[in-house]
């Protein structure tokens, strides 16, 4: 999976979009307020191709009768958090794709830790903002190694725990798997764990380097060299503003979205984001046909269900 943290950023910039603003449906500005991890998960979750359009047409034209109901709610912020996570791969990935063709060695691996080294320090100031999620904690100590500088460190033997963590954290993956509760023959529930079981390309030290010794060639290649972030782009100020509960009526929103589209990197994404969600919020009113959503979300043949 690619640029993690800067996936659940792009949902969270995009979700204060829909939260803050009346260019979306009740039903988008409701579902992510009472289902927000829900949302947050599905950023960061394969699929989005496959399953957002065909979830928001399973309740399309329902929302009166289905409007709070826990389980259709939770669906349709899984759904706004599955399209954020395409804006920000139809945004990002084209770049890597093109040092790579210009260059097959080139580690677009490194390239992603690194732009998620900058979402952290820049979106959530190296810890210090976590996010609107309860459950999903960002601290100083999430890119520090051994978490030194937290006062339980000395206590404890921190690599230990990261392992016994990391056993828990897969035991209950496995669990949430369907195919575990369903299935009685142990033959197959193994080949079944085999098939969804999803490789980590990335390591946590790559991710603790990046952020806290980077390499000043290596930021201008990842970083500087496509303009990833800038803070100053007018729709970052905006979104920035509202995360930290700073004034932002000098900003006009719409003309901001408007330049997005020669900004930055992060910008863009953020960008197209707002334009596949407000589409996705017109399809589920009954007002844009399904072929048209799937033209504007990019999905083209056997993805169209």
């Amino acid at each position: 999976m690619s640029e993690h943290l800067t996936h659940i950023a792009v949902y969270e910039d995009c979700a204060r979009l829909v939260l803050n603003t009346k260019m979306f449906c009740e039903a988008f500005r409701t579902c992510i307020s009472n289902y927000y991890d829900s949302g947050m998960l599905a950023s960061g979750a394969r699929g989005n191709h496959l399953f957002a359009v065909p979830i928001l047409e399973s309740y399309q034209g329902l929302w009166g009768s289905v409007k709070g109901n826990k389980e259709a709610e939770m669906q349709i912020a899984g759904a706004i958090g599955w399209i954020t996570h395409r804006a920000s791969d139809l945004q990002m990935k084209p770049t890597w794709r093109t040092k790579k063709a210009e260059d097959p060695s080139f580690p677009d691996s490194e390239m992603q830790v690194y732009h998620d080294a900058v979402t952290f320090r820049e979106v959530y100031s190296g810890g210090k903002k976590t996010t609107r999620s309860p459950y999903v904690l960002f601290t100083p100590y999430t890119l520090e190694k051994g978490m030194a500088s937290h006062p339980a460190s000395e206590y404890i033997n921190v690599a230990q725990v990261e392992e016994l963590v990391t056993f828990l954290y897969q035991k209950e993956f496995v669990e949430l798997h369907q195919f575990h509760k369903s299935e009685k023959d142990m033959d197959r529930w193994l080949d079944d764990f085999i098939e969804y079981h999803q490789e980590f390309t990335e390591d946590l030290r790559m991710y603790i380097e990046a952020f806290t010794h980077p390499y000043s060639a290596k930021m201008e290649t990842y970083i500087h060299g496509i303009n990833f972030y800038n803070q100053e782009d007018p729709l970052i100020r905006w979104l920035r503003g509202m995360q930290y509960e700073r004034d932002v009526s000098a900003i006009d929103l719409m003309t901001a979205l408007d330049q997005a589209d020669k900004q930055s990197q992060y910008a863009q994404a953020i960008r197209k984001g707002y334009i596949f969600l407000s589409s996705a919020s017109e399809f589920f009113q009954g007002n844009m046909e399904k072929d048209r959503l799937y033209d504007i979300l990019d999905i083209h043949g056997n993805n169209r269900l």
